[in-house]
């Protein structure tokens, strides 16, 4: 089965415009339109456009889009990055503070770092261990996300060549563009139900971040390695910390607000297995 049949074009234009367009504006300052969501007031109008584009650009808000809720730190400018020179350059001039803990390099904007810092000192105070999940927990750049992309659609695109769904040419079209161009229409695939998760059976957004738009890119995401444990969410949510990923337990972003403000910005409590997520309202707006 192909894809919509939107031209490459098209493709080009939609994805074109996120590297094109773009402010590193904060959240806050606009005011609510009738029927807008607080969410959708307070984000910056450049990501706001950016989403509206098209219903692949709002999944990826809607994904990872409470981070630009965030305060006291540099928001990226859109919503993805398009290449690593584009990412690296961000990165460079973004202030960022490195410490190691537990063996690995952690590496966050100063404010995400002094609250965390803050919350695993009172983790080992209360006889608890706040670590890291891997080498990778922190900071990332670009060829990271492009790789866990990868990992995932190559093998999706041969099982879905050999039961039928895709063409041989198809497939090696969508293989032969760069990871970001495979976006639009690897999503656009799933709403057809070819996925291209690890088993093939969910989104590809269900296991990994689309390229260049991990909140890790951002410097103000974490990956906690007891994530389970509900003592150590409390102690994070209460110095800004919160998941906001329903789909990646490990995953913490840093807001730097108190939990009781974050209605005020639009993000609304969402329970999944066991745990609290704080994600964006969104549900008005959705394009088609």
């Amino acid at each position: 089965m192909k894809p919509a049949n939107i031209g490459e074009r098209r493709v080009k234009f939609l994805f074109g415009a996120l590297l094109l367009c773009g402010s590193a504006a904060g959240a806050g300052g606009a005011t609510r339109r009738h029927g807008e969501s607080r969410f959708m007031a307070r984000l910056p109008k450049p990501i706001a456009r950016q989403a509206m584009q098209s219903p692949e650009t709002w999944e990826l808000l809607r994904d990872y889009g409470a981070m630009y809720m965030a305060r006291g730190v540099r928001l990226p400018p859109r919503l993805v990055f398009y290449s690593a020179a584009d990412t690296a350059r961000w990165q460079e001039q973004t202030p960022q503070i490195s410490r190691r803990w537990d063996g690995v390099q952690v590496t966050l904007q100063p404010p995400a770092m002094a609250a965390l810092a803050t919350a695993r000192d009172r983790a080992l105070h209360a006889g608890m261990r706040l670590e890291p999940r891997g080498a990778d927990a922190s900071r990332r750049d670009y060829e990271q996300t492009a790789r866990l992309w990868e990992s995932r659609v190559r093998p999706a695109l041969r099982y879905w060549q050999r039961r039928g769904r895709l063409s041989r040419r198809e497939a090696a079209r969508i293989r032969s563009l760069t990871p970001a161009r495979q976006v639009p229409w690897v999503l656009r695939l799933e709403r057809q139900g070819v996925w291209f998760s690890t088993y093939f059976n969910k989104s590809i957004l269900d296991s990994v971040a689309a390229p260049g738009s991990s909140q890790h890119l951002a410097m103000l995401a974490f990956d906690l390695r007891e994530y389970s444990n509900p003592r150590l969410w409390r102690l994070l949510a209460a110095t800004g910390w919160y998941q906001t990923i329903p789909t990646d337990l490990p995953h913490f972003t840093y807001l730097g607000w108190p939990q009781t403000e974050l209605p005020r910005l639009g993000l609304h409590l969402y329970r999944a297995q066991g745990h609290i997520f704080w994600i964006p309202d969104l549900a008005a707006h959705r394009p088609h």
